[in-house]
């Protein structure tokens, strides 16, 4: 498969690493894309290509259960065409999200957000080009709950009970069993970390989130919204009728 990009100007790409957290970053630059390979995908893309100089929006982006960053290629680069800096990263401890571990790894998965941009901060080349007065965010799936916790929007795993008792939703209710736990770690390498994997902070203040986010192939179930708390200014959702396991019914329709 051919990822392309639709749009004129090259979108920057980069992988900053801190300890095992990888972190995507696509930007604006004035470098041409050249042909390459993002993971099964030849790409047109302008690697660690410097920086074109200015002051951009930051948009933090989180990929669905069992995804990768790489799949939404394309989204970012449209992003950047806008104007705006992305910043994703790769997150760890899915496997675990269908299992009495689901709230200490959706909480896993916003610090690796936070860790994700105060990375990007302490790069010298990237860090006077962030305007923090607006960071903005986009999840897929469950990277939608991601985002909204990014919020300050609870998590109450009583609820998704609550409704995995009243309602038919087999696919989003049903748990992994522990050999398809074991296929997933493996496939995708990755370990679950202990909490003393950490970016020291110098630069970022709370809120995570204080701009516009956008909720695609959402999850509805299980969240807790406190108006006196929730960040974001405006959340805009994207269902889809034929999504077998996020059935819009339950988990986009308000």
């Amino acid at each position: 498969m051919i990822l392309v990009s639709s749009h004129g100007n090259a979108a920057g790409y980069r992988v900053m690493t801190h300890n095992d957290l990888q972190v995507h970053v696509w930007y604006p630059t004035d470098h041409p894309a050249v042909p390459g390979r993002l993971g099964p995908f030849d790409v047109e893309q302008a690697v660690d290509a410097p920086l074109r100089l200015g002051r951009y929006p930051v948009i933090l982006m989180s990929h669905g259960f069992n995804g990768r960053v790489r799949n939404h290629q394309l989204t970012a680069e449209a992003l950047v065409d806008k104007g705006s800096i992305v910043i994703a990263p790769m997150h760890a401890a899915d496997f675990y999200i269908d299992t009495n571990r689901r709230a200490a790894s959706l909480l896993w998965r916003v610090t690796e957000l936070r860790q994700a941009i105060e990375t990007v901060m302490q790069n010298d080349e990237f860090r006077p080009t962030l305007d923090l007065s607006s960071v903005l965010g986009i999840g897929y799936s469950l990277g939608t709950v991601t985002m909204m916790m990014a919020t300050g929007t609870g998590f109450d795993l009583s609820l998704i009970a609550s409704h995995c008792t009243k309602e038919d939703d087999p696919n989003f209710c049903e748990l992994q069993g522990i050999v398809s736990r074991w296929l997933t770690r493996r496939a995708r390498g990755i370990a679950v970390h202990k909490p003393d994997r950490n970016v020291a902070s110098h630069f970022f203040l709370a809120p995570l989130i204080n701009g516009r986010i956008a909720l695609i192939a959402p999850i509805g179930q299980g969240l807790l919204v406190d108006e006196g708390v929730f960040s974001a200014t405006d959340v805009f959702v994207l269902g889809f009728a034929n999504d077998e396991i996020n059935l819009a019914n339950f988990h986009t329709v308000p």
